[in-house]
């Protein structure tokens, strides 16, 4: 990978087509050889510019301020130098006229690898819209100044995800194509510049596949339907019932009062019977830290991308938003203690995302907490699963897994937190605890996807947990008549926007 995220400095490669890979000028990889390593020449067929000559050397000797360019006896004919190697820096210089979501992902297709970045047509000029501002918007606890990148000055309040750019770790080649419905700014930039842009119709099959639902744009909806979802006028004028996004209480990043970012999951709605991979998010009530709604957008480039969808739930239920949530987990007595004693000695917690997912009439809560030990900067010392939080209808479980925390959750169901107090449930049936380590081994293979950055693996494991403890649940009501943990009040409808996602105006 010669294109890549972390890629900041300019590099020279290549050298004569002729030589043995063994005896190659780059370092690949260490290998029991009799070098103790495995070498590597980039292919003249990649991209980057020729430096053979000595004006291109002296040239960028004095563009990079760096005389061994100049005087380095490992440069020859065949070398080239690469810079701009971030690819939001790729972009940037192949469509200055983008704004760009801060939050390249790679993939891998076509047996290559291949960065995609989101670019956006913005505009402060749009008739009737309100104002809003992206770094603002877009600031969350993971990104704590804003997320949004490329050509942005100022206020905005028209924004479309017009067009999917991928660049190629390997050459660096950038390919833009449009996406989404027509776009009027977007027709006027591909006038300008003609042949830039490819038409949609032209994205490689399989590429689609892997495309997804930007988070920046989702971002800053979710910020305008906290407000705009309010269709009464004097409801809207008095400013009731709007909602606000709940601060992160896991402390992301080491930032406090800073937005719950946004999660991919892959999950269903109440209301719907085909589980999707979506974008989710939380929504509080205004000056309030009660749940007041949760919504999701479709990430599926294959059907139905771009839907949003919005369980709208009762005021009057007053349930537990993320920061009340995480207070109960806290001012859990075990659990107290327990990290108490993790912290000391100089090891630090760390509390990973609060995933919330519908399930059974209200919301199910997970987190997991890592240890990680003293001199935790070192390379070798990386944060190990150590225990689990669950919540639902009112109770927190706690435990060294999954399955033990939920057992505590849901009463009737056995509990296998090894070292952790439990309730006093009992009797489940085995199809009942089969389900449950189901779910457990389903949650430990997300979080090694996680940690891999495998997003798709992770969305998929996430799926089957789900899934799980939907079965485990169904089990255990028929055991005992009545669904476990579930609320006597029944579930809220989803509201459903069409489309809102495809192109939307705040």
């Amino acid at each position: 990978m010669y294109f890549g995220q972390q890629e900041n400095t300019y590099a020279i490669v290549g050298g004569p087509p002729s030589r043995p890979k063994e005896e190659g000028q780059e370092l690949d990889y260490p290998f029991e050889n009799a070098s103790g390593q495995q070498n590597y020449t980039y292919s003249s067929r990649g991209g980057g510019v020729p430096v053979g000559s000595l004006m291109n050397r002296f040239l960028y000797a004095v563009k990079f301020r760096e005389l061994n360019i100049l005087l380095s006896g490992a440069i020859n004919s065949y070398s080239k130098i690469l810079y701009d190697r971030q690819p939001l820096d790729r972009v940037a210089k192949a469509a200055p006229f983008l704004t760009l979501d801060a939050n390249p992902y790679p993939i891998v297709a076509n047996q290559r690898l291949l960065w995609v970045v989101d670019g956006y047509t913005t505009t402060d000029l749009y008739p009737y819209s309100e104002r809003i501002g992206p770094p603002q918007a877009t600031s969350t606890s993971q990104t704590p100044d804003g997320a949004v990148a490329g050509q942005l000055a100022g206020d905005i309040n028209n924004i479309r995800n017009s067009v999917k750019a991928v660049v190629d770790a390997y050459t660096g080649q950038v390919t833009l194509y449009q996406w989404g419905p027509a776009d009027p700014m977007l027709k006027t930039w591909r006038r300008a510049f003609p042949g830039l842009i490819q038409a949609q119709k032209d994205i490689p099959p399989y590429l689609r596949p892997h495309l997804r639902y930007p988070p920046d744009l989702f971002e800053v909806q979710r910020q305008i339907l906290a407000k705009y979802h309010v269709t009464n006028p004097q409801s809207f004028y008095g400013g009731q019932n709007f909602w606000t996004v709940p601060d992160d209480p896991t402390g992301t990043g080491n930032a406090g009062n800073l937005s719950q970012p946004p999660y991919y999951l892959t999950m269903t709605m109440p209301g719907y019977h085909q589980p999707a991979f979506s974008l989710t998010t939380a929504l509080a009530q205004k000056a309030r830290p009660n749940l007041a709604a949760y919504m999701a957008v479709n990430s599926n480039p294959q059907s139905g991308y771009g839907t949003i969808k919005i369980l709208q739930l009762p005021q009057a239920a007053a349930i537990l938003g993320p920061e009340q949530v995480q207070n109960n987990f806290e001012s859990d007595t075990t659990a107290s203690k327990e990290l108490s004693l993790f912290r000391q000695g100089g090891s630090s917690v760390i509390k990973g995302n609060l995933i919330a997912l519908p399930f059974a009439g209200g919301l199910l809560y997970e987190e997991p907490i890592y240890i990680r030990a003293a001199g935790g900067t070192s390379a070798g010392s990386y944060p190990t699963l150590r225990r689990v939080f669950v919540f639902f209808d009112g109770q927190t479980g706690y435990g060294i897994s999954l399955q033990g925390a939920l057992a505590q959750v849901f009463t009737g169901l056995p509990n296998v937190g090894q070292g952790v107090p439990s309730g006093t449930g009992a009797g489940a049936s085995a199809l009942v605890r089969r389900y449950l380590q189901q779910a457990e081994q389903d949650y430990a293979t997300a979080q090694a996807a996680l940690r891999s950055g495998n997003l798709g693996a992770y969305a998929q494991a996430i799926a089957q947990m789900k899934q799980a403890l939907d079965n485990a649940q169904q089990a255990a009501g028929k055991g005992s008549g009545t669904a476990p943990g579930s609320s006597p009040s029944p579930a809220p409808t989803p509201t459903r926007t069409a489309g809102a996602g495809a192109s939307p105006s705040p």
